[in-house]
Parts: C-alpha cells; sequence; structure tokens
C-alpha cells in the first residue's frame, strides 16, 4: 500500500488515484490529511509519500517534518523528507547559481534588486496564479510592492521572478509537466497558450505539429534526465516538475508536491489518447515499484510536536502551542 499525505483542503489532487479513473491499474493507494495522521499512534505498515508541502505553514512543516521522522523510524518507506526538501525560493535560486535555470527570485519583503528586468510577482507558497503584467524596471518594481501594501497585501511570501521568455513551439509558449517516483522520471503532457504565462494550457491552441512533437517526447522519455537530476537536487522523490525550454536547453519553474493528477478521459485527438495512456502507464509502473507490499500496523513512537498533537481534539486543526 501508498499512503499520501496532504493538507485536507487538497487531498482531491490526489483522488484519481484511489479510484477507477486513473485510467489503469495501480496498486493500492489511500489519501490521508496530515492533521489526522499525526494524530495517530498506529499507522498501517505502508510507503509514506509527504505531499503538499508548499501550502504548509512553518509549524506545520514541523509536524510533517515530526511525522515523517518516526515514521523513518519504523523501518517504513518514506519519501519527500519536509526537513530536507527545498522549496521554491531555495530551489530556484540554488538552480540559478548553478547555471541551471537563466533566472533568479527574490523576496519582496527583502528590498529586491534584481539583476535583470522585467521580473513578475508570485507568491512563494501554493500554486496561485502569478500576477499577469511584468513589471519592467526598478522603480515600477518599487512601486508595484508598494502599492500592493496600500491594497492590504503584505509583502512576505511573494517572490518578484525574473522573467525568462521559452521558446516558441509552433508559434506557442509551452510548458512542460513531468513527474518523479524515487529517481525515475515520467514526461506527461505539454502545454501552450498564446501568453508568456502558461499555467494549465488551451486545449484549442495544441496545433498537429505540437500533439506529434508531445507524443514522441513521452514515448521518448525526453528530458527524463533535466528532471530525475532536478529532483535529486530538490531532495524531492515525488511530484511533478514543470518546465520549459529556453534556446533549447531546459529550465525548471517548480515542482508541486501535490499535483493533481485529474481523472483520465478520451482526446478527441487520437494520437493524444495514445500519449496520455503512455504516460499514464509509465507512471503506474514507477507507483508500483515504490509499494510498499506490507499489511498490518506499527507503532509511531511521537517527539514532543507529534504527541502534543496527539492531545488536540480531531476535527479542529493544529495551531502552535505557544
Amino acid at each position: 500500500m501508498i499512503v499520501f499525505l496532504t493538507t485536507a483542503a487538497w487531498k482531491a489532487a490526489l483522488t484519481s488515484l484511489t479510484g477507477r479513473s486513473f485510467g489503469c491499474a495501480l496498486p493500492e493507494i489511500r489519501v490521508e490529511s496530515y492533521d489526522r495522521i499525526a494524530r495517530q499512534s498506529q499507522l498501517p505498515a505502508a510507503t509514506y509519500v509527504f505531499c503538499d508541502l508548499e501550502r504548509l505553514s512553518g509549524f506545520e512543516l514541523q509536524i510533517a517534518a515530526s511525522l515523517h521522522h518516526a515514521i523513518a523510524a519504523t523501518g517504513l518507506r518514506t519519501l519527500n523528507d519536509p526537513a530536507r526538501v527545498k522549496l521554491r525560493y531555495e530551489l530556484l535560486r540554488g538552480l540559478a547559481a548553478r547555471g541551471i535555470n537563466p533566472f533568479n527570485v527574490y523576496r519582496c519583503d527583502d528590498n529586491p534588486r534584481p539583476r535583470r528586468f522585467p521580473v513578475f510577482l508570485r507568491f512563494e507558497t501554493g500554486h496561485i496564479k502569478p500576477l499577469p503584467a511584468l513589471v519592467p524596471n526598478q522603480e515600477a518594481l518599487d512601486q508595484t510592492i508598494d502599492q500592493l501594501k496600500r491594497n492590504g497585501h503584505v509583502a512576505a511570501g511573494m517572490l518578484a521572478v525574473e522573467y525568462a521568455p521559452t521558446d516558441h513551439i509552433d508559434g506557442r509558449w509551452h510548458k512542460w509537466g513531468a513527474f518523479a517516483v524515487a529517481g525515475e522520471a515520467v514526461l506527461d503532457h505539454i502545454a501552450v497558450d498564446d501568453s508568456w504565462l502558461v499555467k494549465t494550457g488551451r486545449w484549442e491552441m495544441l496545433t498537429p505539429a505540437i500533439i506529434a512533437l508531445e507524443h514522441q517526447a513521452v514515448r521518448d522519455n525526453r528530458y527524463a534526465e533535466f528532471v530525475a537530476q532536478a529532483f535529486a537536487f530538490a531532495n524531492i522523490e515525488f511530484g511533478r516538475a514543470d518546465f520549459a525550454t529556453a534556446g533549447g536547453k531546459a529550465m525548471l519553474f517548480e515542482i508541486n508536491t501535490n499535483p493533481f493528477i485529474y481523472d483520465l478521459r478520451p482526446d478527441p485527438h487520437e494520437l493524444r489518447r495514445q500519449t496520455m495512456e503512455t504516460a499514464r502507464q509509465r507512471l503506474a509502473g514507477a507507483l508500483y515499484r515504490i509499494d510498499s507490499g506490507s499489511s498490518g500496523t506499527v507503532e509511531v513512537q511521537p517527539d514532543v510536536i507529534l504527541a502534543y498533537c496527539r492531545k488536540t481534539r480531531p476535527g479542529v486543526s493544529i495551531a502552535p502551542p505557544w
């Protein structure tokens, strides 16, 4: 069995893994919330995957890290150690320092001075769409941050990201999505749009050339080495990487540790149906390879954080004791 741990509000992102809508057979999978599992003294013997880390507050991350340490101490397999994972800011700063990404990021509450413009603003945590306007220079950035504060927004948690234009594919901006499971990379899809801000992409913007490119890339599992190396650098063992190419070289935008895995629905394009089936079968195989195959339960010994969690009432969010 595999148990995915998420925030209570975002368990739905992985529900396709627990039913029959994924598109092919999977091992036994459960999706549980940190709030519930942190209160348990006995847990099912399984592989535990720690997800949704970018949505957790500082104290919630500590709960997750304590839980990870306690479960790992039982001998069970765990993925995504919250104490070691590089989240968005640390990850992107590190990739820029190593020359892997051609852009850098800056915290808006730390007097940001980007080395190049334009930049755009986005939140450090979660997956809210970035602000769509590109900020052209330092004066405009200072004014934008000041105006956000005047409008009731806090600068803490906001990032200024240097804009790096992606290659155009058949006249469209693009973004690739690829999963990784315990070091095994699986290219999943391409998203395209007529704007630089490619979030989920627009189906109607797909062209025969793009569909053929996607099929070939997924079939060959293109970019697998880049994706695996990015996950290794981030100390992330499960998630989805969003990336694109600039000048033919891959650059990483983020790694989502709780990616939406949508129900597999037939695509009107026959070639895309084949592409999706290939990607799903590959991802399913990777999940089978981390399945514990275990049964029974284990006793989880609490540290001071987990002991505190167990004293709190079920149904009430766990708040810091200070």
